[in-house]
């Protein structure tokens, strides 16, 4: 059952979601961790939820904010892709199957930007870093990264578990360096996944 927050909601599109999003008062970093997971779509009244993400542990007072394992259960179509019925899946399961990951480091920012900020100021190690979630991805990753969009269909072979909307590769030799999700984009798609698919393609550039 997704927790209940008491958070003022913004309309994107045609949906209102449940988000915290006031980073100004520093609630966003507090109260994300009890909302990435689930949100609910008011215009359906359909619960919206990303599979397969286990958060361990969250403490954003710790040098990293969180701990988290990739899940993935049976039935296992609840993870594979379908642009109508499930946009965020994965393009196969196979020959994975069932699986339980590892735990990978997790931190959740309001914009990509202050992670960078905080790797180039050497309080955090991107090294160590798995997965960002955030609200919006910012500028700055333009000046050390390329972004492959996941929201692009094109690129979804390139999707490893339910709900990761973008890779960040090193900028000159192309290896990944973390994966993400990036939350307003994630909701255009949802929200219209054909206009944002376009719209990733000229912000990221074409599949890889």
């Amino acid at each position: 059952m997704c927790s209940s927050l008491s958070l003022n909601e913004r309309k994107v599109g045609r949906a209102a979601f449940g988000l915290a999003l006031c980073a100004q008062s520093g609630c966003f970093q507090a109260a994300l961790p009890a909302a990435i997971l689930c949100w609910v779509e008011l215009s359906t009244l359909k619960v919206r939820t990303i599979r397969g993400i286990k958060l361990l542990a969250t403490d954003s007072h710790r040098q990293y904010d969180g701990i988290y394992r990739f899940v993935v259960k049976e039935p296992l179509d609840n993870h594979v892709f379908d642009k109508d019925k499930n946009p965020l899946g994965v393009l196969s399961t196979h020959p994975l199957g069932t699986f339980t990951s590892k735990p990978y480091v997790l931190e959740y920012k309001q914009n990509v930007d202050a992670l960078i900020q905080e790797f180039e100021n050497q309080e955090k190690q991107e090294s160590d870093v798995d997965l960002v979630i955030a609200w919006e991805i910012g500028t700055e990753w333009k000046k050390r990264y390329s972004v492959t969009s996941l929201l692009d269909v094109e690129n979804i072979q390139h999707r490893p578990v339910h709900g990761i909307s973008h890779i960040f590769r090193d900028v000159n030799s192309g290896d990944i360096r973390f994966h993400a999700i990036i939350l307003s984009e994630l909701v255009d798609a949802l929200n219209d996944f054909d206009a944002t698919e376009q719209t990733q393609r000229l912000k990221y550039g074409d599949i890889i």
